[in-house]
């Protein structure tokens, strides 16, 4: 327990530095070391604005929290001087007195404390909007949800003309960060009642207009424009801007404004979500004829976002109109977004047609490769098992499957399942002549070693490549011989292979490195970078989805954006997740092989290494198999929660925490603290290694399926070949699991070796 050591002065200047003065503080906050926190402070007191901010986080999350000492803490931050004892004299001079400098650090103070205050109901409803008041309204994600509620309480005091005042005085460019979803119908049913109806009813309109807009809010636009406007005013609204409302009608008050208004929906729209709302509405009551040709008048918002058009086909399977969702799907092949081949394929596989559903298939997962259910799909399809024969589809299938799907790791299975076809079928040249580059169709994929040990002898007869590293060609003839495991691939270990690096790729590890100097030139996203900084991941997000919105970014630009402030904020997760996802959308595979470093260090990083070093070593393994682990459970994110409550960045689900700490003699911790979670983890992960001959991957299945499953699996589907066992394994999740672990082991082996990383 931290005791402070009151001084003899009861004033604190809390200077507000910067947030990047006080970084080393700030990732202990963020990566939840309370342990480390409690240590700085057991025999001083706090003197910065960061570190009464580190005590307020320590109070609230810490097993060593105490929720009167971080109210006090709260306060003291807020007033500028230490307060021991709770007196209401300090709230009031709150109240009273202009606030100081408002740092990112204040802005959070200020806000927890608000809601301190409420649940404490010290406030009246008055002082709520007096205390609100005081923060300055900037482009700022905490002064923003301040605003928001300062028009909730506006609104429950009946405050209507405060309220439509305070929105008015927003500059333009603050209006169109701060007025969106309750802000927004608060303030046109504040314009209402003070009896302005027909302002009230434009604000309304356009609030449905908004794409962002919620169906709930929705909801609430149209009863109150039912409320305020007679029923004539509501109909001679434009067609168009009653469409924006028509999901929210009852079935025959819609089914009726559709009769009376047909020809309006095969019309073009003026704006998309008029155009996205009458479409789903179509969908919804299965009149395909007039949703097509909405769809063929408005080319121009179904090329905006496919996306919608997809939404379309998903209503109509989820009503069960499978012929319907082929033929809205069918009208239109010129869109390529991969969810309509996806529509196509349960629709036809609904219907009964198994060819076009498995053309669909193959057409989906060649758009979009990265769907491990469908790819599991596919296998089911192109091979029926009967207990120890297998009988495999047709040769147009596979040759469709092999040519149609992208050269990535996630076509791993398929390959290799292609293999063990072509030699079931005695295609013997056939299947030599592919294993001698295999490699190259998924390298980086867990199946690359699976194929090196299946098909060991077939490759034995294929000669070595004379110099490995003399162009493209030669390197991936010799990793299809040695798959690139380190200690068979001395040839090219430590040589540069630039040459042979993914198209693209170094170009990006470019771009990301250099994307942080755009981030710190530019207000909106440098306050971004200071809440992630803080681990406040979601006020930092809606500064950079507001940025990427204001300025039209495409995806791509975006994450290009949240990689930089992943770099910058020392946020693992964001780096890594953005990296991936990128590597995902250019289409280039995560082999660490053959990526610059600047991209490999990215997806393989090493966080925490000094714990996992440490823990590693003491439970005896390597701490590889930690971070292969770590990656796959939390990918790095230390405040990681699963559905089924696992925490942290090893995912411990708390009863197997409690057995640990009583096995480790721990006390009073948290499954968030990094230092925790790893040496839980690790001393888990030990055991079941140890429990199953050291081997990563019968371990691996045991750490997701649990030890009783693995026993129960092995004895009704082992027979000597663990990789023909995994594919027999009958729960998908940790057949999953173990391919992805056991690879993300390989990628930290190779990072080590490779990389010197």
């Amino acid at each position: 327990m931290i005791r402070f050591h009151k001084s003899r002065s009861t004033i604190f200047l809390f200077f507000a530095f910067s947030v990047n003065a006080s970084d080393n503080l700030h990732f202990l906050i963020k990566s939840y070391q309370w342990d480390v926190i409690e240590e700085m402070f057991r025999h001083k007191s706090p003197a910065r604005e960061s570190e009464v901010y580190s005590l307020i986080n320590y109070h609230e999350k810490a097993p060593g929290g105490d929720s009167e000492k971080r109210f006090l803490f709260l306060i003291s931050q807020i007033k500028g001087s230490f307060v021991s004892n709770y007196n209401r004299e300090d709230i009031d001079k709150i109240l009273q007195n202009a606030l100081p400098h408002q740092s990112v650090v204040f802005r959070l103070s200020f806000w927890k404390l608000y809601q301190e205050l409420e649940k404490r109901r010290i406030l009246s409803s008055e002082e709520k909007a007096i205390f609100l008041a005081k923060l300055s309204f900037e482009m700022d994600p905490v002064s923003r949800r301040v605003f928001e509620e300062l028009t909730k309480v506006l609104t429950e005091n009946n405050s209507t003309a405060e309220l439509i005042k305070r929105v008015d005085s927003l500059s333009n460019e603050e209006k169109k960060y701060y007025i969106k979803t309750e802000i927004w119908i608060r303030y046109a049913k504040a314009i209402a009642r003070e009896g302005d109806l027909g302002r009230a009813r434009d604000e309304y309109v356009k609030l449905t207009q908004d794409p962002e807009t919620p169906d709930y809010i929705r909801t609430f636009a149209y009863q109150d424009l039912k409320k305020y406007l007679s029923e004539d005013s509501f109909l001679n609204l434009r067609v168009s801007n009653i469409l924006g409302f028509i999901n929210q009608m009852s079935g025959e008050e819609a089914n009726s404004f559709l009769r009376k208004n047909k020809q309006e929906f095969r019309s073009r729209m003026d704006n998309s979500v008029s155009f996205y709302e009458a479409g789903r509405f179509l969908s919804m009551i299965d009149d395909v004829d007039t949703l097509i040709s909405l769809v063929q008048s408005n080319r121009n918002h179904v090329n905006e976002d496919q996306e919608k058009f997809v939404r379309f086909g998903d209503v109509l399977l989820s009503k069960n109109k499978h012929q319907s969702a082929i033929r809205l799907m069918e009208k239109f092949p010129e869109i390529n977004d991969a969810g309509r081949f996806r529509v196509l394929m349960l629709a036809y596989e609904k219907s009964g047609n198994r060819e076009k559903s498995i053309d669909n298939l193959i057409r989906y997962l060649a758009a979009y490769p990265f769907n491990l259910h469908y790819q599991d799909k596919l296998i089911d399809l192109l091979i029926q098992k009967n207990g120890s024969s297998t009988k495999y589809a047709e040769n147009i299938y596979w040759k469709k499957a092999m040519d149609e799907m992208p050269d990535l790791p996630v076509k791993g299975r398929l390959v290799y399942w292609y293999f063990r076809y072509l030699k079931a079928n005695n295609r013997n040249d056939e299947l030599k002549s592919q294993l001698q580059t295999y490699y190259s169709k998924i390298a980086g994929s867990y199946y690359t070693r699976v194929i090196r040990e299946e098909f060991e002898s077939e490759l034995n007869e294929i000669p070595d490549p004379p110099n490995p590293t003399a162009n493209r060609d030669s390197l991936f003839r010799y990793l299809s011989k040695t798959a690139g495991v380190p200690e068979l691939s001395g040839k090219i270990l430590k040589k540069n292979l630039g040459f042979a690096y993914f198209d693209k790729s170094f170009d990006l590890g470019v771009k990301l490195t250099n994307i942080q100097s755009k981030i710190k030139g530019e207000r909106l996203l440098a306050t971004a970078a200071d809440y992630f900084r803080l681990g406040e991941e979601s006020f930092g997000m809606n500064l950079v989805n507001y940025y990427a919105r204001d300025r039209n970014l495409s995806i791509l630009e975006k994450e290009e954006i949240l990689v930089g402030i992943g770099d910058l904020s020392q946020n693992t997760y964001f780096s890594a997740f953005y990296t991936r996802s990128l590597l995902k959308r250019y289409k280039i595979p995560d082999d660490p092989i053959l990526l610059p470093t600047s991209i490999a260090s990215r997806i393989y990083p090493r966080p925490h290494r000094e714990m996992v070093v440490k823990h590693s070593r003491d439970a005896g393994i390597s701490e590889d198999v930690v971070y292969a682990i770590m990656r796959q459970e939390s990918f790095y994110k230390e405040n990681a929660i699963s559905r089924s409550n696992a925490q942290g960045l090893m995912q411990i689900m708390p009863a197997t925490g409690r057995e640990l700490a009583r096995n480790l003699r721990v006390t009073n911790y948290s499954l968030f603290n990094p230092n925790t979670s790893i040496q839980f983890g690790s001393r888990f992960l030990a055991y079941l290694m140890k429990e199953n001959q050291n081997d990563m991957r019968w371990a691996s299945i045991a750490y997701n399926g649990g030890p009783g499953n693995l026993r129960k699996w092995k004895r009704n589907h082992y027979t000597g070949d663990f990789n023909h066992f995994l594919e027999d394994v009958p729960y998908k999740e940790s057949r999953d699991y173990c391919r992805i672990t056991v690879s993300n082991y390989y990628a930290y082996d190779i990072m080590k070796k490779y990389h010197g990383l």
